[in-house]
């Protein structure tokens, strides 16, 4: 194996522990190189963690180096790690645990001063203490062992807290201090106290297979203990939690304390996250999480905005097919998804099970929202889930969804109702039970005036059709068969009861609705004429009684009665019938939607990308920069999240002039309050890389904040001119996984928008383009990655911003 880099704090507690580490390493015959990493929390040890970024504080700039390739493995305090890894990591070592326990530090000899001053930052220590000292005063205290030992020796606090296994791996002079180890029950631990956690990217199969190997087992298995019950207590470092496991043979006893409530179980190691769900439920005083079922609406932009939130804010995602693509974008990427499709034909899950999946999730306390195409009450199944959650006293909501009965025949003209024409409309299953049989009452359908509309029902249709003549209706009865409505493939075939199976025969129809009635011989996207029979309230009674017949003149070039493959839309325009997809981060898929809003096509948005912001390497000042550099919206989003969380003044960067790439970019700029000193004639990072080096004077010096990828053509110009600068990632933009499937989804769009080069990859990472589908780039740099992943003809803004792959596109839409 290669020689090891071992990526670690520079603290003696850190290089004590990171010794451990390479002792067991050298049983291994490892080589291995130390590097010294300093993160956020070493640089500011004033300020309480709480207010300093809390969780994951101590590991992220250690995960840097493991994610950048810059280290193999990172060693960290078990205790220090937030549930959340980072992208791609694991824990794959963890030696034999050292003293869990806290320890109470006091001056040897000192009387029992009152109150008694603790110091210690731990929301956790404090809530523990305040019962064993009611009358202590506690004052913030940060730094390392050493520099807590120092003060308390100053006389600033009476005693402090330390961990014990802190104590016990530095070689430090205690002669001058009384240390008391607190009991377990007294003080339940931080989660993980005393253990080593040695992380590595989870890719490196023989470094993960070496770790595990110079793990201790008893100890991994208690890591893996508490750090479940830390995931399901949902808390970080902010938050006064502890939790400690203890294993005996088979047999695990676990202490846990939330919030000041403590709470003890046993039971057998294997089922340790049933116990830990049990203690989950005790200490947060919740008997389950919450079920909200969702209607997704049948087609883009039809989930409402109650709808959207849920999906926003919850835990897991069970989800089924016949979703729409933009909401399934919206889905955050910490959140879980389980899919259970539900289609004609292609069943994933039992309905059974389903409940089951929904009871589950909601007993270990998280917010479930079931999603589902349409609306989950009609053929949905959401009575059942509802019944079923509430046999567990489990807290439940209903988001109602626009239902398809509707919504899709108003997709293709058809009113449901209509004055004079239709009265009422029923909504019929067309899918057969288990016997082949569509149970319904077929007599009192035939004889039904009003509209009948049947859903799943496509691969019945002569049958559907069959039987309401046989019970006496109309053979001349109009019927429409509406088919992918809200997809790029959407079509409608008319017909009468009697044909209508013939005209449809060997089409792909699902997914799909039938309408059967007067209506359905209308259509409201045409210029058409229904005078003779709007206002006619006799009209229903005549139908009854087959006295008269409806009729309506169309005045558009299609033949509105003939029986054939008749798609009359002609009210809507052919700008209007254009799909357009929009992929990259949110908020480019924002700006882009929003600029192509006045086309009036149907835009489909695709959240591709997310963006994680890089801090680590910001400098602390900017007084060395003359300018600063933007090459993206993220950028400034970025920068000045970077300026609030550090409390850095605006007032200290007002000497600083500002380059951006592109007009886009000196909008957001403006938000901020100012404005671009520089934007270069063509908005490509060559160009503003050569026209800003020609801009700039001998003793200028620029900062360029940027994506953790990026072009290169900037900073190639800037050298060619002479400049002097830095170079500095500010975020990462990552693949939204959540939009990973069974297999690669094609796209089937008229157009799908690209705005970066790493848009690009996220896309062709899980998506596909339909034959027919034109990509559209925002620029060069773009265009040149989609050559890599696609041969065909595409387009190119002119001006490479969101206008400008707008106007790019309504020109092509116009030829």
């Amino acid at each position: 194996m290669k020689k090891l880099i071992i990526a670690t704090r520079g603290s003696r507690l850190a290089l004590a522990q990171t010794d451990i580490v390479c002792g067991l390493l050298k049983k291994e015959n490892i080589d291995y190189e130390i590097k010294v990493v300093h993160s956020k929390g070493d640089h500011n040890q004033k300020d309480a963690l709480s207010k300093i970024g809390g969780n994951g504080l101590f590991i992220r700039s250690l995960e840097t180096e493991l994610i950048e390739g810059n280290a193999d493995i990172a060693v960290h305090s078990a205790k220090d790690l937030p549930y959340d890894l980072g992208e791609g990591l694991v824990i794959g070592g963890v030696p034999k645990r050292g003293d869990a326990r806290d320890c109470l530090v006091t001056l040897k000899g000192a009387g029992p001063e009152q109150p008694m001053v603790i110091g210690t930052g731990s929301p956790r220590r404090i809530s523990e203490l305040e019962q064993l000292f009611p009358k202590a005063v506690f004052e913030n205290l940060r730094g390392n062992v050493d520099t807590r030992l120092r003060k308390l020796s100053e006389g600033r606090y009476t005693a402090i807290v330390v961990a014990a296994a802190a104590l016990d791996r530095l070689d430090l002079d205690f002669q001058e201090y009384d240390i008391r180890r607190l009991d377990i029950r007294e003080c339940i631990p931080a989660v993980c106290q005393g253990m080593i956690a040695v992380e590595c990217r989870e890719k490196d199969r023989e470094i993960v297979e070496l770790l595990d190997r110079i793990s201790d087992p008893v100890t991994k298995l208690r890591f893996g203990i508490e750090r479940y019950l830390f995931s399901r207590m949902k808390a970080d470092c902010t938050l006064p939690v502890g939790a400690h496991a203890e294993i005996d043979g088979e047999e695990v006893r676990i202490s846990a304390m939330f919030r000041g409530k403590k709470c003890e179980r046993t039971g057998k190691v294997k089922n340790h996250k049933s116990v830990c769900d049990d203690m989950v439920r005790e200490l947060t005083g919740n008997r389950s999480g919450k079920v909200t079922l969702v209607g997704a609406g049948c087609g883009e932009g039809l989930i409402t905005l109650k709808g959207l939130d849920a999906v926003s804010n919850a835990d897991v995602i069970v989800y089924d097919d016949l979703l729409a693509v933009e909401v399934l974008s919206r889905i955050p990427q910490k959140t879980k998804r389980i899919y259970v499709g539900k289609r004609s034909g292609k069943h994933s899950l039992p309905q059974e099970e389903i409940n089951r999946i929904l009871i589950r999730e909601a007993q270990e306390g998280n917010n479930v929202v079931r999603l589902k195409g349409g609306d989950s009450f009609v053929f949905g199944r959401g009575g059942e889930e509802i019944l079923a959650l509430m046999e567990e006293n489990i807290r439940h909501e209903v988001i109602p969804g626009v239902t398809s009965c509707v919504a899709v025949p108003e997709r293709f003209g058809i009113p449901v109702t209509h004055r004079g024409v239709a009265r009422s409309f029923t909504v019929v299953t067309g899918h057969t039970m288990e016997d082949g049989e569509i149970r319904v009452d077929w007599e009192n359908l035939a004889k039904n005036p009003g509209t009948l509309v049947f859903l799943m029902g496509i691969k019945n249709l002569r049958e559907i059709c069959g039987k309401l003549m046989e019970y006496g209706k109309p053979e001349d009865t109009p019927v429409s068969v509406l088919s992918k409505a809200y997809c790029k493939e959407e079509q409608r075939f008319d017909g009468k009861l009697s044909d209508i199976a013939d005209v449809c025969e060997g089409k792909a129809l699902t997914p799909g609705i039938i309408v059967i009635g007067q209506v359905a011989g209308m259509d409201l996207r045409c210029k058409t004429d229904y005078s003779n029979v709007v206002d006619q309230e006799h009209l229903i009674d005549s139908y009854c009684n087959e006295d008269k017949e409806y009729s309506a003149k169309c005045d558009s070039d299609v033949n509105c009665d003939d029986a054939a493959d008749k798609v009359c839309d002609t009210g809507r325009s052919d700008v209007e019938k254009k799909t357009i997809t929009v992929t990259g981060t949110e908020r480019f898929v924002n700006i882009q939607c929003k600029a192509l809003e006045k086309l009036e096509a149907k835009l489909v948005p695709m959240t591709t990308m997310e963006v994680r912001f890089l801090f680590e390497k910001m400098p602390k000042s900017f007084e060395d920069y003359s300018w600063i550099v933007f090459t993206s919206r993220n950028g400034i989003e970025a920068f000045f999240s970077y300026l609030m969380e550090s409390q850095i003044d605006l007032r200290s960067i007002m000497k600083l002039k500002f380059a951006c790439i592109g007009s886009g970019t000196d909008e957001d700029l403006r938000v901020h309050g100012i404005h671009a000193d520089f934007v270069p004639s063509e908005y490509t990072a060559e160009v503003l890389g050569r026209e800003l080096a020609e801009h700039l004077g001998k003793n200028d010096r620029c900062l360029l904040l940027r994506a953790e990828i990026s072009s290169e053509a900037l900073s190639e110009e800037l050298k060619k001119g002479g400049i002097n600068f830095d170079e500095v990632p500010i975020y990462r933009t990552l693949v939204n996984e959540k939009l990973a499937g069974d297999g690669k989804k094609q796209v089937d769009s008229d157009y799908v928008i690209f705005g970066s080069g790493r848009g690009v990859e996220a896309f062709f990472t899980f998506c596909s383009l339909s034959d027919g589908t034109v990509p559209v780039c925002i620029g060069p740099s773009t265009a040149k990655k989609l050559r890599e992943h696609y041969d065909g003809e595409f387009l190119m803004a002119g001006e490479y911003t969101a206008g400008g792959i707008s106007e790019v596109i309504l020109k092509d839409m116009e030829l």
